[in-house]
């Protein structure tokens, strides 16, 4: 069995989940202006992917929800 491999540290903010916020950078960096440029739902839901998110409509706050996530802009 391999050794596990030390979680890397931000060494500005500790306690980020690197592996995590890479994962998302790396999403993030794969969305097309074509993904952007329809409508907000749409795009909202890809923008979710990117973050590791996904958009459960019918999930109560707490529970999944994340019908809130990037509305208030």
């Amino acid at each position: 069995m391999a050794a596990e491999e030390a979680e890397p540290i931000d060494s500005e903010y500790p306690g980020t989940a690197v592996r995590r916020m890479h994962a998302a950078v790396a999403r993030a960096r794969q969305l097309t202006a074509a993904e952007l440029s329809t409508s907000w739902p749409e795009v909202r839901r890809r923008v979710l992917w990117a973050a590791g998110l996904r958009d459960i409509e019918d999930a109560a706050p707490g529970r999944g929800y994340t019908g809130h996530s990037f509305n208030d802009w």
